[in-house]
């Protein structure tokens, strides 16, 4: 198997962004900052939708579940990173639902100033613009994955992006991945069963590629967890 390092792990589902242009806009309404706890259900899949959210900090899924309460998740939407915006461009109803995967900070911007934005600002345009974009093509590369690479592979590769994205590097040159997940959210995002990923992971703990600490995984040899992918 060949990791797609340079792809910028565009076929990662985690979203974050740079919060400066939503974060002025908060700002300047004055907008309560909310507190989550992990777990809340933020808004169901089939809801009308007239909300905006902005992420301060924390993480929140967006899955969609069939009628037999199987999930999918779609994005995981991280700091300064919105939800809500396509089903409020649409005039329809949330294709998904969202979660609190961790005690969450979010602001609630109204759908109408939004729109009422995209009328008159060229960056909200751009804004708006960037993130339809983004999303499409992390929808476009998880239906690649699914579609032609194996489960081992999908759960290396996120195991790359958050070590790439989120991980610190120690004096001895390993990375410590402190963003805790568990067994499902992984089976969620990549779309195979809690079992697969877990007998994956015992594998990589086997061959040496990770160790489970207290404070998350950690990849003790990063180049020869990239060359045993």
């Amino acid at each position: 198997m060949k990791m797609l390092y340079d792809t910028q792990y565009k076929q990662s589902p985690w979203v974050t962004s740079d919060t400066s242009y939503w974060q002025t806009i908060v700002d300047e309404r004055h907008l309560k900052l909310h507190s989550v706890k992990k777990g809340t259900i933020v808004y169901h899949q089939g809801s009308p939708q007239g909300i905006v959210y902005l992420v301060k900090s924390g993480r929140v899924n967006l899955s969609i579940f069939s009628e037999e309460g199987d999930e999918k998740c779609l994005f995981v939407i991280g700091k300064g990173s919105v939800f809500g915006e396509i089903a409020l461009l649409s005039d329809s109803i949330n294709c998904a639902q969202a979660v609190a995967m961790t005690y969450v900070e979010l602001y609630q911007i109204p759908g109408e100033f939004v729109l009422d934005l995209l009328e008159t600002s060229l960056a909200m345009n751009q804004e708006i613009i960037q993130i339809l974009v983004k999303k499409a093509v992390l929808l476009t590369s998880q239906l690649e994955q699914l579609c032609f690479y194996d489960s081992e592979l999908r759960v290396k590769e996120s195991l790359s992006y958050l070590m790439e994205q989120f991980g610190k590097r120690d004096k001895d040159g390993g990375i410590m991945i402190e963003m805790k997940f568990t067994h499902q959210e992984m089976a969620n995002l990549i779309g195979t069963s809690r079992v697969t990923v877990t007998n994956i992971f015992l594998e990589m703990e086997r061959e040496g590629l990770i160790e489970k600490r207290k404070k998350g995984i950690y990849v003790r040899d990063p180049q020869r967890f990239r060359e045993h992918s």
